[in-house]
Order: C-alpha cells, then sequence, then structure tokens
C-alpha cells in the first residue's frame, strides 16, 4: 500500500499533472471572466490532450532529465515500456470524447493544440538553438491560446468576449514567459547541454533574478491595473495578480 501511495505521489509531482491542472484551473478562470459556463466534458478533454503532450516530452527526453531530474527520470524508468501504450490509449479517449461531445471547430482547435504540443518537442524546442527564447515564446503563446479555449468549446459569441479575452491572453502570456524562465533556471546544464539559447544559458542566474523581480512587478501589477482602467472588463480582472501559470 505505501508503495502505491508513493508511486501516485511520484507521478502527480513529477510526470505533468500539476502543470495540466494549473491549465485548466487557467481556463476556469477564463470562463468566469468571460462569463461563460463550463462543463465537465470540455475540461476532461482539455485534461487528457495536455497530460498527452507533457507525457510525451517526458518520454522523449528522458536522457537529457536525467542530468537535471533524476526523481522524475527514475519515476518514468518504472513504467518507460508501457509509456506507448499509455499515449496510444489517451488519444483514443480524447478522440472519443471529441466526437462524442465537441463540434467540428473544437475538434480542429484540440488537435492543433496536441500537435503543435508534439512537434514542440520533436521540432521547434529545437529552434531556441538558432532563436533566443524561442521554447519560451512558443510555450507562453500556446498558455494564451488556453484562454480562448471556452469560447470555441460553447461556441460563444466572440464579439462579447473579445476585449476581455484578449487582455487576459496577454496577462497569460507575460505571466508564463516568467514562469518558463524561471523553470529554466533548474534546466541550465541541459540546456547547455543541447546548447539551447536560454537566459539561464547566456545570463546565469543571478542577472535572471534581478530581471525577474522587476519584471514581476509589471506583469503582477501595474498590467492587470491598466487593463482594468483603460478597457471596459469586469473588476474580476484585479484577481490576476495572484494568478500564477505554470505550463
Amino acid at each position: 500500500m505505501h508503495k502505491v501511495l508513493k508511486f501516485i505521489y511520484t507521478e502527480i509531482a513529477y510526470n505533468g499533472h500539476l502543470q495540466t491542472l494549473s491549465s485548466l484551473a487557467l481556463v476556469i478562470f477564463s470562463s468566469m471572466l468571460l462569463e461563460i459556463e463550463i462543463t465537465w466534458d470540455s475540461l476532461l478533454i482539455l485534461y487528457l490532450s495536455l497530460y498527452f503532450i507533457y507525457l510525451y516530452n517526458r518520454y522523449k527526453e528522458l536522457d537529457i532529465d536525467q542530468i537535471t531530474n533524476r526523481a522524475r527520470t527514475d519515476h518514468l524508468k518504472k513504467f518507460e515500456k508501457k509509456i506507448p501504450l499509455i499515449l496510444f490509449i489517451n488519444f483514443l479517449l480524447v478522440s472519443a470524447l471529441l466526437l462524442f461531445f465537441a463540434n467540428f471547430i473544437i475538434f480542429l482547435f484540440v488537435l492543433a493544440i496536441i500537435v503543435f504540443g508534439l512537434l514542440y518537442t520533436v521540432y521547434f524546442k529545437k529552434l531556441t538553438r538558432k532563436v533566443f527564447l524561442f521554447k519560451n515564446y512558443y510555450v507562453a503563446f500556446t498558455a494564451a491560446i488556453l484562454v480562448f479555449y471556452p469560447i470555441i468549446y460553447y461556441s460563444f459569441q466572440l464579439s462579447h468576449a473579445l476585449s476581455n479575452g484578449i487582455a487576459l491572453a496577454v496577462f497569460v502570456f507575460l505571466r508564463t514567459m516568467q514562469m518558463q524562465i524561471i523553470l529554466d533556471l533548474k534546466d541550465i546544464e541541459g540546456d547547455r547541454r543541447e546548447k539551447l539559447l536560454t537566459m539561464g544559458v547566456l545570463w546565469g542566474k543571478e542577472k535572471i533574478l534581478n530581471f525577474l523581480k522587476f519584471s514581476s512587478i509589471i506583469t503582477a501589477g501595474l498590467v492587470p491595473i491598466l487593463i482594468f482602467l483603460f478597457l471596459d472588463i469586469t473588476p474580476a480582472i484585479l484577481i490576476l495578480p495572484v494568478f500564477i501559470i505554470q505550463i
């Protein structure tokens, strides 16, 4: 029993579930801000889709993570041979749920999220060798797009929610960029090995921490206030300073 509980704890802590739940929290907040009633089916579809991406990423980068995240690597090694089967079953579940609950547009939207999520691992991340912070921009843009997931899923009138959606998406993009830079700090050796142009590799930890102090004041304090003052948006936007995105 102890081994089972330890496995479950490690799985939740290291294998993408917390990041996936964070993305669901973003979608729930977005639906509240846009006054869209959200249902369990949309959240389950998104959860399985994002978990599919995270598991694939960790599976393909086991050798790299051996350097920077030994605990996660050791956990995945325990069922490494079963991961392709898990991915296949996961994809079948997502497809079945989409066919049963979703319209054609959301089917394409979720499929695009999965495809571009997989391409991040096999192609786009490597572009960071040539383009400074490319993988950070890529992940932040993906997170920002999730703001519009409730609008697309429920065929909500875009004109009614556009200003709120754009404002939240801008904040999510900036906040996710910060979070990705923080996460890069623990991956400096792995990123250096892959020759990625990240802040951690080029600037070092001390300069990054100073940069994050300044940027946090801007995104967590000034941006939500400016959005509230200059756009016709619900006061709920002011809760953004406590909103942390982890993708």
